[in-house]
């Protein structure tokens, strides 16, 4: 799935869209690229989704202008677009943080924009010098119809805002984008149906293959963009409401069960001390001590265990260095459990300040989302192996976090509270909007009842020197 943003040799990022072929009999060129104006991928990937969004809207209005004026159609092109290029690139310029931060423009792009043509050279924004005209007030959300790709943009622009991780914000680009690309961005919104959204999830499976797990996740991203319109009142109903996925084999993340705990924390790396790795005795027993996410514990900063109310906690969030959370939910304090503070971890944290670290753990944030777990998840696997774990029979890392919350459903804990400890959205309107989240004290009292002391009895305390 094309994501159009692409860099130079000198690593400046820039949009590139290639023009459909019934534009180019019009006398358009064969693609048209616009600079970034960054060398900075996040930036970029923000940048890109505006950039993206104009020239679709621009191509979705161009047909109906360049049949006016067959007779300089090159010159046509030019003359439509120039003004709004140059209108947002003094949007850029003038920006703080390199985003647009009034109504998206009906199809304006940045600086430094080349049309490749089939027969003329490129040209570039820099060559046009029309008037700066103050953009005309947009009509009120509602009033008028808005296409497929203006409604991907502002839902992904909204997205951002609601500050999920870039991952996630690329995954739904990714794959709201295929449907775009089914439909075309021209399309109104309010005129999907049923009928198309059945044959793009159909087409999924018979034309690229996808599985059915991958294809449950295209229509999740796709049905929360048409939840997004009907909020909007675009259109009055999500035609994906309608739209079954039908996994023959469903592979839910499994829980620890007690045996298996027993045969991981009887093992030498626990009972022994017989790690390579510190982390590989420290990162299991936290996970399952507080049902956090792995990324979250494995991005933890010494400066992120601290007290409140007299309570140890562990802060989760997002403002460290290439920290980040999966929502706004997910920023929290996480109690410390009594059994991982007998089992010295107070005291491995006050060495790792002593120690002049930044980092709780050894983990760093590897790959173009800065993936904190990469290294640790990968020994972790190969240790289980050697426990005799088989390989997509046993449970993951991710797994200790399910461990935590069907223990606590076991216990009958309220759900609103377990919500509050593992970052979720609460249930119901009602909490969801007038509820405060759990108090130190409260969830406190929530990770307290988790006991897995039949598992960890042969644990050995941690005691650096």
């Amino acid at each position: 799935m094309p994501s159009y943003l692409l860099k130079n040799r000198n690593g400046n990022y820039y949009t590139r869209i290639p023009f459909p072929q019934s534009l180019r009999l019009l006398g358009c060129p064969l693609e048209i690229r616009v600079s970034l104006l960054t060398k900075d991928r996040t930036e970029a990937t923000l940048r890109n989704l505006v950039a993206a969004h104009g020239i679709k809207i621009m191509m979705g209005r161009l047909p109906a202008l360049l049949r006016t004026d067959s007779h300089q159609p090159t010159a046509r092109f030019r003359d439509l677009i120039a003004p709004d290029l140059a209108r947002l690139r003094q949007q850029l310029l003038s920006s703080a943080n390199g985003l647009i931060q009034s109504s998206p423009l009906p199809y304006s792009q940045p600086d430094d924009v080349s049309a490749a043509s089939c027969c003329d050279s490129p040209m570039r924004a820099s060559q046009v010098q029309p008037p700066l005209v103050p953009r005309q007030h947009l009509e009120p959300a509602g009033t008028m119809p808005r296409t497929m790709s203006q409604l991907q943009a502002e839902f992904l622009e909204r997205k951002s805002q609601d500050n999920i991780s870039q991952r996630s914000l690329q995954q739904l680009q990714t794959r709201t984008e295929a449907l775009i690309q089914a439909v075309g961005g021209g399309f109104f919104v309010q005129t999907l149906k049923y009928q198309h959204v059945d044959l793009f999830v159909r087409n999924l499976s018979t034309e690229r293959l996808l599985k059915a797990k991958t294809i449950s996740e295209y229509r999740s991203a796709c049905a929360q963009m048409l939840n997004f319109a009907v909020q909007m009142e675009y259109t009055a109903k999500n035609p994906f409401d309608q739209v079954k996925i039908r996994c023959a084999q469903p592979t839910p993340r499994q829980r620890w069960e007690l045996p298996q705990l027993k045969t991981l924390f009887s093992s030498e790396s626990f009972t022994q001390h017989a790690y390579n790795n510190v982390d590989d005795y420290w990162i299991p027993l936290v996970l399952l001590h507080t049902g956090a996410r792995p990324a979250e514990i494995c991005q933890l900063r010494v400066s992120d265990v601290m007290t409140q109310d007299n309570i140890a906690c562990l802060n989760i969030t997002d403002e460290g260095e290439a920290q980040s959370i999966k929502n706004g939910n997910s920023r929290r304090l996480v109690p410390i459990h009594s059994r991982l503070i007998a089992l010295g971890f107070l005291h491995y944290v006050e060495l790792r300040r002593r120690q002049g670290h930044v980092q709780l753990f050894s983990c760093t944030a590897t790959g173009e989302f800065g993936e904190w777990t990469k290294n640790f998840e990968c020994r972790f696997s190969r240790y289980l192996g050697k426990l005799g774990f088989v390989a997509g029979q046993r449970p993951t890392a991710y797994g200790f976090r399910h461990t935590v919350i069907d223990e606590l459903q076991q216990r009958d804990t309220p759900e609103h509270a377990v919500a509050d400890l593992a970052g979720h959205s609460k249930i119901g309107f009602t909490y969801r909007h007038y509820g405060k989240k759990s108090t130190v004290q409260r969830l406190q009292a929530v990770v307290e009842q988790l006991d897995f002391s039949d598992a960890l009895k042969f644990v050995l305390p941690h005691r650096p020197e």
